[in-house]
């Protein structure tokens, strides 16, 4: 009857995974077997990977400052230098790079060939790019298969003005319709603010890798969704756009992962509210549609980027807004004030060679 009907007081015994599920013995084939040939039976591939997600959000995304970078690369003492990974282009590494920093492309970073060359005992490895969306997207990956990774917030832009690509609140903010208070609400609801200062996861099941070892099953997971997304973010405008069509049908899910009181100060129309270290458990998934894209977005990306790649590696169709609501709205009551607003002048290395710290020197 379970199956039939959701409501309790028909079906009151539901089945609860979390309580009633448990790991006893099996035997495999067709004879009935006894318990002297039973064996256990292993986790899943998505249970795995699930797993691997779970431990890595529910502790939340890692960061690292490019001041704290700083006095560690500059100390002179190189034993406690993390591996600083690039994930730019070509061509603005060898403008301007964090010295020592070793480059290699995102998009083929979790195949065999390429994770060799990273650290394999738990030195830090921190993640560079231009402003810290796309390595938010690396770091928690990296994670999952054990590493010691955390992203350079504000990537390449909080290390030297010689940047491209960094938050520009001159043309990239808006001032887009927010909605106070608890309840999500509706486009109709929204109201601009003037500047001022004040269930179950979708991923596939069954052993599709041919794998036994859970680290490749992970790596598996994660080089077949960092490789081919066609593209992770949405913007701003898209979303207005969307939201204010006219057209409720084509209207995504809207995740905020931000703080509950920055949330009733003005979220964005629609959006559902959920703790990003809690959104993995049972209560939360069940919000999660599994039928229509979720877009997640929190204060300047970041969090949110961390939030789109688990949500990704586990199936869900998810893009996060590029800049958060630092991009939705120019009030900074409503963006909690911690939009980018422009970084130091430390040292840099041209070239395609990584360089060192000695020989570098800040841009001119």
């Amino acid at each position: 009857m379970t199956s039939w009907s959701d409501d309790t007081t028909v079906a009151p015994g539901r089945y609860n995974r979390g309580t009633d599920a448990h790991n006893y013995e099996v035997f495999v084939g067709s004879e009935p077997g006894d318990m002297g040939g039973a064996e256990i039976a292993g986790p899943t591939d998505e249970e795995i990977i699930f797993d691997a997600a779970y431990t890595y959000l529910s502790n939340g995304p890692r960061y690292f400052k490019a001041a704290d970078l700083e006095t560690l690369l500059g100390d002179a003492d190189p034993d406690n230098d993390p591996f600083v990974l690039s994930i730019r282009g070509a061509t603005d590494y060898e403008t301007a790079h964090i010295p020592g920093a070793v480059r290699m492309d995102w998009r083929t970073l979790f195949t065999m060939e390429n994770l060799v060359l990273l650290p394999a005992d738990d030195t830090m490895i921190v993640v560079v790019c231009y402003t810290g969306q796309t390595a938010s997207h690396v770091t928690p990956l990296l994670n999952m298969l054990g590493y010691n990774a955390s992203t350079l917030l504000h990537g390449m832009c909080s290390w030297t003005p010689a940047a491209v690509k960094c938050f520009n609140a001159t043309t990239a903010q808006q001032n887009y319709p927010v909605v106070s208070g608890g309840e999500p609400g509706t486009p109709a609801d929204g109201e601009t603010r003037d500047n001022g200062c004040g269930g179950d996861t979708p991923v596939d099941g069954g052993e599709w890798t041919g794998s036994s070892e859970e680290w490749e099953i992970i790596r598996h997971a994660c080089d077949a969704y960092i490789s081919s997304i066609p593209t992770m973010y949405t913007t701003n405008v898209a979303l207005y756009s969307n939201l204010y069509d006219g057209w409720t049908a084509n209207d995504p899910f809207v995740l905020s992962v931000r703080g509950a009181d920055h949330y009733l100060a003005g979220h964005v129309p629609t959006a559902v509210n959920i703790g990003v270290t809690e959104l993995l458990e049972p209560e939360n998934l069940a919000m999660l549609p599994t039928d229509k894209q979720i877009v997640v977005y929190c204060y300047t990306g970041h969090t949110a980027a961390n939030t789109n790649a688990i949500l990704g590696v586990l199936g869900y169709d998810s893009l996060t807004m590029k800049f958060g609501m630092c991009s939705w709205s120019s009030n900074s009551t409503v963006n909690a004030g911690k939009c980018f607003s422009g970084g130091a002048n430390y040292n840099i290395s041209t070239g395609s060679d990584p360089g060192d710290w000695d020989s570098a020197a800040p841009a001119e």
